[in-house]
């Protein structure tokens, strides 16, 4: 079975750096840090504090004073490194303490102690700059970027704008070809249904033309599309096998509520053989397909299952109109109301924004609006696994782990995004 992860997709590279010992911080519960390299040959891994105390209490530099100083500051001390093979640091030691100055007193017992060196805490900054695109707000509303801020986007595109050699594929009713922010990134359009709204609203949330001072950004910014407007599981096949391909969403179901073998070999072999990763919406409708509400192709196991949160206020947030709706990270779009929540059984995988997402229309070539689906909440994971993929190349889609289902390359995709 899937796991039942619901995971926000936050991307975030965050580094801590030394600095010196006069700007170290305490840790979150006031404590200070330090390692402590014992004179002794090698550390037990049941090293406590009543071992550290024993031998200071045997340490012929210790003053009577120092001691009862120690035996009341010293919170906790512990082995280091129990699994390390050098001669140093199979003899450190942790020691805790709320003083910040405990390295000079250790220091002073060198019969016992070789040395001592304070952990300073620092606050984390970030290695990047984020990097806020000229059509990041437009108009200045709210809900043109609200859903980019909900998963840190900024942040993202501070380490990587992804790659136009990156494709995503994305197959859906049909996309208008001159919209002046899909235009330039349409790499392949394979065929094109006349109706255009779903699948142009689905590949502007996925990759619309970002920093060209026009429209929205896009999570995906520099990915390249692939569309196919024939919606079967056989077109996400060949699709898959197109050069560059590297993800593929899938804002629709097949109509059925049965599980094929077959099918689900396909998306074995998408992943498996093509190395492509799957992206599909969960559903919209709490109860369709009866109790478990398993719409396919999100369920089968190859391929990630979108639900929905919101982006777009505070929790606590009563709007004067719609009253308590669209809170960040909140499954249900109308507070309280259950039949307002996007599919969430247990095979969906991971939640991104899905309600009053704000994304490009079909009603003419400079047309957005807002709308409302899971099928709006998987292409911006799509486009988020794009630049994932982007910045690190050697990531797969197919990383299996125990012989069940991948531990999603966008997983971390809270997605840590690794630049190795």
């Amino acid at each position: 079975m899937k796991q039942n992860e619901v995971i926000n997709i936050y991307i975030l590279l965050i580094v801590c750096i030394p600095v010196s010992a006069q700007e170290c911080l305490p840790d979150s519960t006031g404590s200070y840090k330090y390692y402590v390299w014992l004179n002794q040959a090698e550390v037990s891994n049941q090293f406590k504090v009543n071992d550290l105390m024993g031998l200071i209490n045997n340490s012929y530099l210790a003053n009577p004073n120092d001691l009862i100083f120690l035996q009341h500051t010293i919170q906790d001390a512990y082995k280091s490194f129990p699994t390390a093979q050098s001669e140093i640091l199979k003899r450190t030691i942790t020691v805790k303490s709320q003083n910040d100055g405990l390295e000079i007193m250790l220091g002073k017992l060198n019969d016992i102690i070789s040395f001592v060196e304070i952990v300073c805490y620092a606050e984390p900054f970030l290695l990047y700059d984020p990097y806020v695109p000229n059509d990041y707000s437009l108009t200045g509303a709210n809900h043109e970027k609200s859903h980019l801020e909900l998963i840190n986007a900024t942040q993202a595109w501070g380490i990587t704008k992804g790659d136009p050699n990156v494709l995503i594929g994305i197959i859906d009713s049909g996309i208008r070809e001159d919209h002046e922010d899909l235009e330039d990134k349409i790499e392949l359009l394979l065929d094109n249904h006349d109706n255009q709204t779903h699948g142009t609203f689905v590949a502007g949330c996925a990759a619309a033309d970002t920093d060209n001072n026009k429209g929205i950004a896009s999570i995906g910014f520099n990915s390249g599309i692939v569309f196919s407007s024939i919606m079967t599981h056989n077109v996400a096949l060949q699709v898959a096998q197109l050069p560059n391909v590297k993800v593929i969403n899938l804002s629709w179901h097949d109509g059925t509520c049965t599980y094929y073998h077959t099918i689900n070999a396909i998306y074995e072999e998408i992943r498996n053989i093509h190395d492509v990763l799957v992206v599909a919406g969960a559903g919209n409708n709490p109860d369709h397909c009866g109790e478990n509400g398993y719409l396919y192709p999100a369920v089968y196991e190859s391929v990630i299952s979108v639900t929905s949160v919101g982006h777009l206020h505070d929790i606590g947030y009563i709007d004067p109109d719609e009253g308590a709706f669209n809170w960040k990270d909140v499954h249900e779009r109308y507070i309280g109301d259950i039949c307002s929540t996007h599919h969430h059984n247990d095979k969906v995988n991971i939640a991104a924004p899905g309600y009053d997402v704000y994304s490009t229309g079909n009603s003419g070539p400079s047309h957005y609006f807002s709308s409302s689906g899971t099928s709006f909440a998987a292409p911006i994971v799509a486009g988020t696994a794009a630049l994932v993929f982007a910045a690190n190349p050697k990531l797969s889609a197919n990383k299996q782990t125990h012989g069940t289902k991948h531990k999603k390359t966008i997983q971390n995709l809270q997605m840590i995004l690794l630049l190795v």
